[in-house]
């Protein structure tokens, strides 16, 4: 069967269970947590798939992962799941569709703002307001900066990617040029 489609059940019934015990964006932020894990280590998505560490090890390295301390129930059993159903390896997949469906669910857009420069509080924070009015929504916004970049910034929404950037706009000139 398609992992895709796997994860995405999984990803559901964890969403339909997380809001029965009110628990759906303590979830969310152990899924954010286990996505960062995963990506900052890459050999833990690895450790998880092995057939040579125990499953009580594999519990407690994807509880790790969620961030650790005090486990909701909601995290409990769908390490206990993944676990008992030899899905371990569909981890970082159910933990990216349950932030998609959480997302859309409560209309939250991921934002990334890349800048030449720092951009002050005040910036980002109409930045912030601008697009939580036009997407009637709530941002998720992180900023980075690209010294390269030349001046401007670059926005990501989603898929939607506006290149306002000194670089960008250097970049469609020597374009047009070659025309």
């Amino acid at each position: 069967m398609n992992e895709g489609l796997i994860s995405k059940r999984y990803a559901k019934a964890l969403l339909d269970f997380a809001s029965t015990l009110g628990e759906e964006e303590v979830l969310y932020r152990r899924m954010d947590a286990l996505l960062q894990n995963t990506i900052a280590e890459p050999h833990l998505q690895n450790t998880l798939q092995s057939p040579m560490v125990a499953s009580g090890d594999k519990y407690l390295l994807l509880c790790t992962a969620m961030g650790g301390g005090a486990l909701e129930n909601s995290v409990k059993k769908f390490a206990d799941l993944l676990l008992q159903n030899q899905r371990e390896n569909l981890a970082q997949k159910v933990a990216v569709c349950y932030s998609d469906l959480y997302q859309q669910k409560h209309h939250i857009s991921k934002v990334a703002l890349t800048s030449a420069e720092p951009l002050s509080a005040t910036v980002l924070e109409r930045v912030r307001a601008d697009i939580e009015k036009r997407t009637r929504g709530t941002v998720e916004l992180s900023t980075h900066t690209d010294p390269n970049l030349g001046g401007g910034i670059l926005l990501q929404i989603g898929d939607l990617r506006l290149d306002a950037t000194v670089a960008g706009q250097l970049k469609r000139v020597k374009k047009e040029m070659a025309k």
